[in-house]
This record gives C-alpha cells, structure tokens and sequence, in this order.
C-alpha cells in the first residue's frame, strides 16, 4: 500500500474530499497497471504546456485510473483520477478534490458526475437558528408523524449526525422527506406553530426542485420534500430521474431522547445527498461553520483547521512564486537588491 500525500489549504474540508486527482506526472503513476486509455491520456498531457493547463476556462479533462484510495477522515474508499489540471510543481502533484468546496473540482464533478458532498455552511446559514428549538423541533415533527400514522424521514446533516454517532450535532435546518397524507398535515401544523413559507438561498417556497419547500419560525428552519411509494416501494423524484429507495428495508429507527427518529440506510442517505447536490451550482469557498464531518460538526473553520492538520497532516509552507511573474516586469533583467550592512558591508 501507498501513501500518498497531498498539500491543501483547506484541511477543514477534508470529509468532503470525494475523490483524488494526481498530476499526469506523479510517480504513483508509474507503479500502477494503467489502462490503456489512461496511459494515452498522460502521454497526451504531458504534451501540453503548463500555461494551457492552468487555464481555469477551458474544458476540464481527465480519466479514471481504475485505482481506489482511501480517505482518512472518512475511512471511505474514493476513486483516484489522472487529470491535467494538475501540476507536478505544485505542491505534491496530488489533491484531494472536494466539489462542495472547490470551483474547479465543482467544474470537473459535473462533467464525470462524481459524488458531491457539502462540509462547511456559511455562518449566515446559522444565524438566528436556535439550535435547542432545531432539535426540539424535530422530536415534535417525529411525535406528529407517529400520532398521525404517517410516514417521515429525516436526511441532511442532522440524520448524518444520528446515523453514524448518535448526537444531534449543531445544524442549520431539519431536511426531512414526507409523504402526501403527511405534507398536508404538517402544512396545517406548522400554520398553528406561525412557521411560514419562506425564501432561502434565492428560492422561495416551491421551486426547480420538485416538490420541496422551505418554512421557518420559532427559530428553526424546515427543509419538506415529497416522498413517494408505488406497491410499497419508496422513491422520489429530487433529482434529474426517479430515484428508488426500496420498502421498509430501506429505512431504519433511531431512538434519541425518547423518540423513535427514522432515518435512510447509510446507503441511501448518501445517494439522496448525491441527488440533492447535483441539482445545484453552488460552490462555497468561504470559511464556515463545519457539517458532515464527525466529530468535527459545529466547529468554525479556523479552529477544525487547526484540529485536523494535527490529527491528519502537518504544516508546511508552499512558495508558488514562478520566474516569469517578476522576468516579464522588465525586460533588460530583474533588479538584484543589494543589502548594505555597517558591520558586514554589502551583500
């Protein structure tokens, strides 16, 4: 087994990290039994000039190696691919590519359709967002679904938070997925709570994702979509085509705080949040506050920064100064500084 090391400047992100990205020239490459259609790809590249490659314009490129590594924050296996976007020079020639997070590995997600996973929410997105009324909240809307005989299913970073620890987790809204006798009992329920449709992100109310909308009052935000079942079969239609979850199976129970809380499979809640990411543009490259990430949920950038570079990597400084940023400024030379010392005199 090989390591392989990556440089970033963004540590805090390293759960969303989905696949890695080596150079064309990494010497990994050279170990690996390669497809055809790889090798001919890296021969190609390395044809190109580094100028043509930096280009943030053109048409992303790039090839499966066949290869998978593992992420060791995850524990997850992620694909590894070859794409000249790439360099050698910078930094150790291979990235890990979160999309959620980063413009060009957005722009090359969306061409290969690779997993798309949001780790870090703008602090905006937690303002005003009473987190004892956000789980509250969501044990009242579980009770109503028992009560009522209908059929609910938490999603989102909340149910990743119960599914895989058990905790509730610091959380911007509740995403839960419902079905018709269910939507309009909450409609009618959360008109008596004086929660109301509401306008995020650009949206409001019903928009281009099918059957989903957005309420907020008491502090909390609600995230409704619309869950179907045919013959006992659960599915819905979030994304570019029907997505089948399966019966009962596919769903699990979760006692937290004396509340049963229904959740997907781990299987299922991570194609549901694939479907769900796929339908947006929006890449977040800010610092924020950190979801989806373990242990780390709820932590400000900064400090998840500092925590994971302790736990994951180490701290190193990457100089990307090039000879042709300062040469092209003048073109009979470079100015030399001379340093005049009293002691020591010039150097």
């Amino acid at each position: 087994l090989d390591t392989i090391r990556v440089f970033t400047t963004r540590p805090d992100t390293i759960y969303g990290a989905t696949f890695l990205v080596l150079a064309p020239e990494h010497k990994l490459l050279n170990k690996l039994n390669l497809p055809k259609d790889v090798q001919n790809y890296i021969k190609k590249a390395e044809q190109k000039s580094e100028i043509d490659r930096m280009e943030t314009e053109r048409e992303k490129t790039g090839v499966s190696t066949g290869f998978d590594a593992i992420n060791p924050a995850t524990g997850e296996k992620i694909p590894i691919w070859v794409a000249d976007y790439v360099l050698p020079g910078y930094g150790t020639g291979a990235i890990m590519a979160v999309p959620a997070h980063d413009e060009r590995d957005l722009d090359f997600t969306k061409k290969f359709n690779l997993p798309i996973r949001v780790v870090v929410k703008a602090q905006k997105d937690y303002d005003n967002v009473d987190q004892n009324a956000l789980k509250d909240f969501t044990k009242e809307l579980f009770k109503l679904a028992k009560k009522n005989e209908f059929t609910m299913v938490l999603v989102g970073g909340t149910a990743d938070s119960l599914v895989k620890s058990g905790r509730f987790g610091k959380h911007s809204d509740i995403d839960v997925f419902v079905d018709q006798k269910g939507l309009d009992i909450l409609k009618k329920h959360f008109a008596e709570r004086k929660l109301k449709s509401a306008t995020r992100n650009g949206h409001s109310g019903i928009h281009s994702w099918n059957n989903h909308a957005w309420y907020w009052g008491d502090g909390v935000w609600v995230d409704l979509f619309l869950l179907e079942q045919e013959n006992g079969t659960y599915f819905d239609n979030i994304g570019k085509e029907k997505y089948v979850w399966g019966n009962t199976e596919a769903l699990q129970s979760l006692e937290f705080e004396g509340v049963q809380i229904v959740a997907p499979s781990e299987k299922i809640l991570a194609d549901i949040e694939f479907n769900l990411s796929h339908n947006w543009n929006y890449c977040f490259t800010d610092e924020g506050i950190l979801t989806h990430s373990g242990k780390y949920d709820g932590l400000g950038s900064a400090e998840a920064r500092e925590r994971m570079t302790k736990e994951f990597g180490k701290e190193r400084v990457n100089y990307k100064i090039r000879d042709w940023l300062i040469s092209r400024q003048r073109y009979w030379g470079v100015p030399i500084p001379v340093i005049h010392c009293p002691q020591h005199g010039f150097f």
